[in-house]
């Protein structure tokens, strides 16, 4: 588990948020019938497509502290523009060199639901 802030680098415009709710469907095409039901809790949890334009110390911090949330399989803190802070995971980013002393850095940030287990004896 992780209570670690994602650093403060404000991503550029747009920052994308897509939500692909699960739910399970079942089809009966001949006779036209569709069945959708939620699948879990939290069915709609929402990613956000981010894009930053950075000096190299700073892309190489955020390279840095995403690897490390990776490696580890840990959550960070993050808050989406208009919403609630929130936990989140990154699966893949980007670092690319645009120029001389310029990244453009790209990320998708996936929310994530997780819960404390009561401590036994306690």
């Amino acid at each position: 588990m992780s209570n670690l802030h994602f650093p403060d680098y404000a991503p550029i415009h747009p920052a994308t948020k897509t939500v692909r709710p699960r739910q399970r469907t079942a089809k009966l095409p001949s006779w036209g019938i569709e069945q959708r039901a939620t699948q879990g809790r939290n069915q709609t949890a929402p990613e956000w497509s981010l894009k930053w334009i950075l000096k190299p110390i700073e892309a190489n911090t955020l390279d840095f502290f995403l690897a490390q949330q990776a490696k580890t399989g840990a959550w960070f803190l993050w808050t989406p523009p208009g919403v609630p802070q929130a936990r989140f995971r990154c699966d893949n980013w980007t670092k690319q060199l645009t120029a001389p002393a310029v990244w453009e850095f790209q990320a998708t940030f996936r929310q994530v639901f997780s819960f404390t287990l009561p401590r036994l004896g306690a």
